[in-house]
């Protein structure tokens, strides 16, 4: 019998081959890792031999909830050099909170002589000093006394490491949220090769900003990706997560864009520098309940919502992929949208919100009869709208 870590790994691989199914119908049973880009099947996900294992889009130990799958040899990688470095930026921050009791970090008081080795915490410094050179220890015990300054330094952390883990949580997220259907842009493929040939990232080929706390920023938005459109009309990506620093809200995460045209302007954000993010706007654009990566439905969600597709809810856009797959693109047929919206599970009332919306659009047609009501046929806006979100574009 599957043990609850197989049954876990088994649940998340099913719903990432059947999302890698719709976006590549000829591959069936595979999972490819979304930083290595290598193809795993179900045996390889079950502990006798494990070669995909549940990620932490954000490190567990610095308060990370959400997994993903990720192969093991680039979980392990990225977690060594640079997931672990992003805990110890957070276990700084929390040692040096007023109140917080959280574990001191290990400082040093400079001597002349020499270092000598402290606890340091909210708290103060507190130790035996007995770390350190003898006279080092006699001159930090004069200092103290005589109430002279001193020195304090711990070891930092190395920020290359950082903004590397950084970079790897907003990728697992984004796949998190839109499965294949954004890695495979792009966009997702620039990010994924620089996680993969990565091991720090000094020269930072992205960029952040900290919401400070207090500020007109809705608390709900960590975990949440969007679009920032920049005052001079370019689009990026954004990913909000945790942040160490207590006096913000979180940090968005700034990504290229889907497209190859998206990447140009990207490039043209980061070399003009962060001070055009101020006068930004941010549009979060969610990818939902995780059932929708197993819904043919939603194949193209994420290249409809990053091209402003934000007037749909996203059952209307499910609704319209369902009549359009039941009528086969034909202006000459015609669909029960109720019998559509039974099967999803959609209330009559919201279906009569969708069909006016996307009627007052100009996408459908009513066409009723007295005992099918809710008859629809598509127009001709509605196929011309399709075709730059088709599966071959996608």
């Amino acid at each position: 019998m599957p043990s609850i870590g197989d049954r876990q790994r088994l649940r998340e691989f099913g719903r990432y081959t059947a999302n890698l199914s719709i976006h590549a119908p000829d591959v069936t049973s595979v999972f490819v890792c979304p930083v290595c880009a290598r193809p795993f099947r179900e045996s390889d996900v079950l502990h006798t031999q494990l070669k995909v294992d549940i990620g932490h889009i954000y490190p567990l130990e610095a308060g990370g909830k959400l997994v993903t799958l990720e192969c093991c040899e680039c979980n392990r990688r990225l977690n060594r050099v640079a997931d672990n470095e992003l805990v110890r930026l957070h276990k700084m921050w929390d040692a040096m909170r007023p109140g917080s009791g959280a574990k001191p970090i290990k400082g040093y008081l400079e001597m002349p002589s020499g270092r000598v080795g402290v606890d340091v915490s909210s708290f103060g410094l507190h130790g035996d000093l007995t770390r350190g050179k003898p006279n080092a220890v006699d001159e930090a015990i004069r200092a103290l006394i005589e109430h002279r300054p001193f020195r304090v330094s711990w070891e930092g952390v190395r920020r290359g490491r950082v903004n590397l883990a950084i970079l790897h949580s907003a990728h697992l997220f984004l796949f998190r949220a839109f499965g294949y259907g954004y890695l495979f842009t792009p966009g997702g493929q620039a990010i994924r090769r620089v996680l993969h040939s990565s091991n720090d990232l000094e020269d930072c080929p992205f960029m952040t900003m900290d919401i400070p706390v207090g500020g007109d920023v809705d608390l709900g938005i960590v975990y949440r990706a969007g679009v920032c459109t920049i005052a001079e009309g370019e689009k990026c990506l954004f990913v909000a997560l945790p942040v160490a620093d207590p006096s913000s809200l979180c940090q968005c995460v700034l990504l290229p864009g889907p497209w190859r045209k998206d990447l140009q302007a990207y490039q043209m954000i980061v070399e003009r520098g962060d001070r055009w993010l101020f006068r930004a706007q941010y549009r979060t654009i969610d990818g939902g309940p995780r059932q929708r990566l197993t819904a043919p439905e939603y194949f193209n969600c994420f290249h409809l919502l990053w091209r402003g597709w934000t007037q749909f809810n996203i059952d209307m856009t499910k609704l319209m992929y369902a009549i359009r797959d039941k009528v086969g693109d034909r202006l000459d047929r015609k669909a029960d949208a109720a019998e559509i919206a039974q099967r999803f599970g959609i209330k009559e009332q919201y279906l009569i919100e969708c069909i006016e919306s996307l009627g007052g659009r100009g996408f459908l047609e009513r066409a009723p009869k007295r005992e099918r009501p809710y008859l629809v046929r598509l127009t001709a806006k509605a196929l011309a709208a399709r075709r730059p979100y088709s599966r071959r574009s996608a």
